[in-house]
C-alpha cells in the first residue's frame, strides 16, 4: 500500500495589529493579573478571547503590553442626572391600629427557703 503524503499545517499565529512595543513596557502574565486584581487564568482567558494582546518572546515566554492593561482599567463614564423637581412619593396610609400581642415569659416561682 502506498503511504499518503501529509502536507504540514501552517503554524497558528495571532493576528499582528501593529509593531511590537518596547521591552520595557511589557509585563508578565502574573504581573498583569496582580495589577488587574484578577487570577492568572483570567488574564490567560483575556488573551485567548482577544480582549488583551500578548507577545511571545520565546517558546514559553509571554508578555503583555502595559498600555493594553491601562486600557482595560479605563474608568466607566457615568451619566449625571439632570436637576429636576423632587420626586413626590405617595403617603403611606396608617394601618388600622391592631392590638400588639406581647409574648410574656413564664417566670419561675421564687424558691422559698425551708424552715426548720
Amino acid at each position: 500500500m502506498a503511504q499518503e503524503q501529509r502536507t504540514p499545517k501552517p503554524a497558528r499565529r495571532a493576528a499582528h495589529t501593529g509593531h511590537a512595543p518596547d521591552l520595557d513596557q511589557l509585563v508578565t502574565i502574573r504581573e498583569a493579573a496582580e495589577q488587574l486584581g484578577v487570577n492568572y487564568a483570567t488574564v490567560r482567558r483575556y488573551i485567548a478571547s482577544g480582549r488583551l494582546t500578548s507577545y511571545r518572546l520565546g517558546p514559553k515566554m509571554i508578555r503583555v503590553n502595559q498600555a493594553d492593561l491601562d486600557k482595560l482599567l479605563a474608568p466607566i463614564p457615568t451619566v449625571v442626572p439632570k436637576q429636576s423637581a423632587p420626586v413626590k412619593r405617595p403617603v403611606k396610609r396608617a394601618a388600622k391600629a391592631a392590638p400588639k400581642v406581647v409574648k410574656q415569659r413564664r417566670r419561675k416561682a421564687p424558691v422559698e427557703p425551708e424552715q426548720d
